[in-house]
């Protein structure tokens, strides 16, 4: 079986270069959970590749074009979609990249593949669950804090959202009460209530 992590998530090298060549710093909680959950799961035997979308913008960096090589670090093999750091374009350059990337992965091999998606990324995760439903594969959705709480009350994203959230075909949420609004088909689920940094 093979994981593939669909998510903002990248390597530490990767972040520690964005905090140190941008004006202002991306979110690194949720970057410390993403990857810790990654390296966990290869330490319980599983291969573990991400589909990852740098969390990016003008307000963080001015550099434009962004094409990144494949890393690996801790057992995780971190895939980046290239885009151009342009609003809008970079959406549309997302959207073709995860495509692509997708229908690579799904051609590769047969062997079992199961997508995670944090659903808060919400061009990534769409476009990751509709292609689950033409390509057959299964598609879980991570669930770090609730989509209907994320955005202004007519954001795009969030109405996308909101209407995608209970698609998935199971669920990793933080609480039970996350999974009842997530969750309301009772599909498969986990509640995985923290996590920690075995280093530390």
């Amino acid at each position: 079986m093979e994981i593939i992590y669909v998510s903002t998530v990248v390597s530490k090298k990767k972040i520690n270069y964005i905090i140190n060549n941008s004006k202002s710093k991306p979110l690194q909680s949720i970057q410390k959970f993403h990857r810790l959950l990654c390296e966990g799961i290869v330490k319980n035997g599983v291969e573990v590749k991400t589909l990852s979308s740098i969390p990016m913008s003008r307000n963080i960096s001015n550099k434009v074009i962004w094409v990144d090589k494949k890393e690996k670090e801790n057992g995780v093999e971190y895939t980046y979609i290239p885009f151009i750091n342009i609003k809008i374009v970079r959406q549309i350059c997302t959207i073709i990249g995860i495509m692509f990337k997708v229908i690579k992965e799904c051609s590769k091999n047969k062997s079992e593949k199961i997508f995670i998606c944090d659903v808060l990324n919400t061009t990534i995760a769409s476009t990751t669950l509709i292609l689950s439903k033409i390509l057959k594969f299964k598609c879980v959705a991570i669930v770090t804090d609730l989509p209907r709480d994320i955005g202004g009350r007519l954001s795009i994203s969030k109405i996308i959202n909101q209407f995608l959230q209970d698609k998935y075909d199971s669920y990793i949420v933080l609480t039970d009460a996350m999974n009842e609004v997530v969750n309301p088909k009772n599909k498969p689920s986990i509640v995985i209530e923290g996590i920690s940094d075995e280093k530390m």
